[in-house]
């Protein structure tokens, strides 16, 4: 389950009290984040992007969309239990 801060809204994976548990999305990233139909490789930060999203609405939304910064071992400890989940819904 992901939560997102009632202060930042920023989209957090367990463990919510950690600082390196947060990514600073726009709205619409942060709510594919949640449904886990987008994803962060923990070591690179590069997009990956679930199957049901069609190429039309990638392009309507803008993805992908890399991170900024490579993620530092904690937040790519955090980005792995994402990526979990997002793996696990892709092979469904």
């Amino acid at each position: 389950m992901c939560y997102p801060c009632p202060v930042t809204g920023v989209t957090h994976v367990p463990s919510p009290y950690n600082p390196c548990n947060g990514l600073p999305l726009t709205a619409t990233l942060d709510r594919l984040f949640d449904k886990h139909l987008v994803a962060f490789a923990p070591d690179t930060g590069t997009m990956l992007i679930s199957d049901r999203i069609d190429e039309a609405a990638r392009a309507i939304l803008g993805i992908p969309a890399s991170l900024r910064r490579t993620p530092n071992p904690q937040q790519a400890r955090y980005l792995k239990l994402h990526l979990d989940r997002f793996e696990l819904q892709k092979a469904h």
